[in-house]
């Protein structure tokens, strides 16, 4: 369980990043 939980925090993680650069790099 400890293991899902930090893969589900990870992609949480990666999806605000992408996110974020989504914004920053859009026109």
């Amino acid at each position: 369980m400890k293991v899902h939980t930090q893969a589900a925090k990870h992609t949480a993680s990666h999806s605000h990043y992408i996110q974020k650069t989504l914004i920053i790099y859009s026109p």
